[in-house]
């Protein structure tokens, strides 16, 4: 077998990967065969015996836990819940059965576009559906991609040609590093995966970056079909453009009683002659229409049709097509009450999903959030999803947010801020406490970002309270282009503390140390600690300050300076434990390069006990220093416990940066000394996979020293 979805995880079994929730874990071969066994026989039960025998070689009649213990650890890796799997079961007294997901719900019935498809099965490389919002391009496209398997990546958030890379190697499932969204590293693997199929969702706002990352992809792929939609043609070379117009009136017909049926079996929908007016009131627009039929729950098509004649009059049809959908949902929009209507405009200032008690404290004093929710979704103008743990996350679609966000006010963009300010520092926290960091916190920083961009003219306190958050976030996981630029904007704002200034220099500074732009990052700790000397600035400011001026110091070969920058560090920091544990483990880097091998040693051991229940990201960090001290004083037997359980951490937190890499490296670099070379080799591998070459540089140089290790040991 290949590749598999379940319920919770995607599995590639040719490669041993587990993919879920933004990131990977490694299947052993001893957890692979089985799993390949039992899904090959679906809803069978497998005796032990005959697994033993079948998987693992063994002789008939050998009793063994190996099967037990090895279904527990495949249970972890592939179940939301171990202790009460869905694909994984166990038949008391026989052995286990594997559990298939179930099929998706159908989506509904598609009419119509028989020309389109025609086109888009014909056409070139490139081929972009362009058409007003709320036409059907994503509908069509997915009807086309449903006929031979392939991608489908939702650019509906992407912000620029960086945003589009990353979202494209999300669904590719391959790793790339924070520090560059790389172009050429997708467009190789579009072609080494044999990718013959990939559309791309929603480009109108990132139109300007599709120059530098579609057209070279084609070129790069050219047995890959790229289909693309868009409000408006990209204007690449070879670019084929198919304008979709509203549906021909008798398919218009045939979804909106298809859709009416569904709401209301066994309705009455035979009156051609008032079908046929709804449609065209409503402009033969296949979402217009999936949002009308809601209403045939309660209504006939009579009463719907007169409802929009006496709720909204005579709608002036509009010259721009780009409006049509605005008129749509117009229609929707007037069919609320005046409450409904407040309460939508007001959701408009969450960005992606948001949760009950989110909206209770962003919406005006006295809306009953609960149940506002419960109408809007009623009405499909909000989805709700359910998240792992159960709760349930809200969102507006896309296009409905587009129309009400003109009539938000400002106080709503400010309880929104103070709401995520508040509470976003608890969700960092314990999404690096354990988990997987980048899906418990996408949803959180989204609104941060989006909170800083309203505070920013506002409130440059809560403005750039929320700049440091979003950067708590971002110096890990990435983009790192993103924290720079945000970064940048918030130095801007007006009125900022000389400490404030100080601590959002140091993060930036941070950012640039990351992405191997030392001379910058010199620049801006040198302006942070000038500004240290303000009265009045916060020790763990300092603190901040000292110790990233201390990382610059030791990766710029001033060892002296970064251990003096250290003593600064550790002496402002206060009882802020993850600073001191940082600042503990890179006096103990610095330390080992005047020789001071057990002071160095002491300080990693330090560090990680203070943060070991803190924050499970710095945790590995200091645990792979520690690795790698270990590793240079030729002592392997120490280095390796440490650095396995680096990797350990870091691949359930996601492994989406570079850290990963410079652990998996050292473990190469440690296997080579031991002579282990087919070890040295893989986990040198594993670690390329995490990171381009050109991306961080500190992990390039990494894996550059071990590959000479691994070459000369050979």
């Amino acid at each position: 077998m290949g590749d598999m979805d379940l319920a919770s995880c995607h599995v590639d079994l040719a490669h041993r990967l587990v993919w879920r929730d933004g990131g990977s874990v490694q299947l052993t071969v001893a957890e692979a065969r089985p799993l390949a066994y039992l899904a090959e026989n679906p809803g069978r039960a497998v005796s032990n015996e005959e697994l033993l025998e079948r998987v693992w070689g063994y002789r008939k009649g050998v009793r063994s836990r190996t099967v037990v213990t090895t279904v527990w650890r495949l249970r972890e890796k592939i179940e939301s819940d171990p202790a009460n799997p869905v694909h994984m079961l166990t038949v008391f007294g026989t052995g286990y059965r594997f559990e298939p997901p179930s099929a998706p719900p159908p989506e509904g019935r598609f009419f119509g576009r028989t020309e389109e498809l025609g086109r888009l099965r014909a056409g070139g490389s490139i081929v972009t559906i362009v058409g007003p919002a709320g036409v059907g391009k994503t509908r069509l496209a997915r009807e086309w991609l449903d006929a031979e398997p392939g991608l489908f990546v939702d650019l509906s958030t992407a912000t620029g040609s960086d945003a589009i890379v990353c979202r494209v190697a999300a669904a590719m499932r391959i790793h790339l590093s924070p520090c560059q969204a790389d172009v050429e590293v997708v467009g190789d693997a579009l072609r080494t995966q044999g990718v013959a199929r990939i559309v791309l969702d929603n480009v109108e706002q990132v139109v300007g970056g599709a120059g530098a990352t579609i057209g070279p992809w084609a070129a790069a792929a050219p047995a890959t079909r790229f289909v693309v939609t868009s409000r408006e043609a990209l204007r690449l070379e070879g670019e084929h453009v198919i304008a979709l117009e509203p549906l021909p009136e008798e398919d218009a017909i045939a979804l909106l009683v298809d859709r009416g049926r569904r709401v209301r079996p066994g309705g009455r929908f035979d009156d051609r002659a008032t079908l046929r007016a709804v449609v065209d009131r409503l402009e033969r627009l296949p979402l217009a229409l999936e949002l009308a039929s809601v209403r045939l729950a309660v209504m006939s098509p009579a009463e719907l049709l007169a409802r929009l004649d006496d709720r909204l009059g005579v709608l002036r049809p509009l010259r721009s097509v780009g409006r049509t959908l605005d008129e749509a949902i117009a229609r929707s929009w007037e069919l609320l009450d005046e409450g409904e209507r407040e309460v939508l405009v007001q959701l408009a200032m969450f960005r992606g999903a948001f949760t009950l008690e989110a909206a209770e404290a962003v919406l005006a004093p006295g809306a009953s959030a609960a149940d506002a929710l419960d109408r809007l979704c009623a009405r499909s103008l909000v989805h709700a999803t359910e998240a792992a743990d159960g709760s349930l996350r809200f969102a507006l679609y896309d296009a409905v947010r587009a129309f009400v966000l003109p009539k938000l006010g400002p106080e709503v963009g400010d309880r929104h801020a103070a709401w995520y300010a508040v509470t976003a520092p608890a969700d960092v926290e314990r999404a690096f406490a354990g988990g997987d960091a980048l899906a418990a916190i996408s949803e959180t920083l989204d609104n941060v970002i989006a909170g800083f961009r309203h505070a920013a003219s506002r409130d440059p306190l809560l403005a750039t309270r929320l700049a440091r958050i979003a950067d708590s976030v971002l110096h890990r996981t990435g983009p790192l282009s993103t924290g720079l630029q945000l970064l940048g904007d918030a130095l801007e704002i007006p009125g900022v503390s000389p400490g404030d200034r100080a601590e959002l220099l140091a993060c930036r500074a941070r950012m640039h140390r990351l992405t191997g732009r030392y001379d910058a990052a010199e620049i801006d700790i040198r302006e942070a600690m000038a500004c240290c000397e303000a009265p009045g600035t916060a020790s763990s400011t300092v603190s901040l300050v000292y110790r990233t001026w201390g990382s610059i110091a030791l990766e710029t070969g001033r060892a002296l300076a970064a251990i003096e920058a250290c003593d600064v560090a550790l002496r402002h920091v206060g009882d802020d434990a993850t600073q001191a544990a940082m600042a503990m483990v890179n006096r103990g880097s610095a330390l080992r390069y005047p020789g001071r091998f057990d002071e160095a040693v002491a300080d990693c051991a330090r560090g990680a006990q203070v943060v070991a229940r803190i924050d499970r990201h710095t945790l590995a960090t200091i645990l792979n220093n520690h690795g790698g001290l270990e590793l240079d004083l030729g002592r392997l037997d120490r280095a390796l416990p440490l650095l396995l359980r680096a990797a350990r951490v870091l691949e359930e937190l996601g492994g989406q940066d570079g850290a990963l890499a410079l652990t998996l490296g050292n473990l190469a670099h440690l296997y080579a000394e031991q002579g282990e070379l087919a070890q040295a080799r893989e986990h040198l591998e594993r670690a390329r996979a995490r990171i381009p070459v050109v991306g961080d540089s500190r992990a390039v140089a990494a894996l550059t020293l071990t590959e000479a290790t691994i070459a000369q040991e050979a």
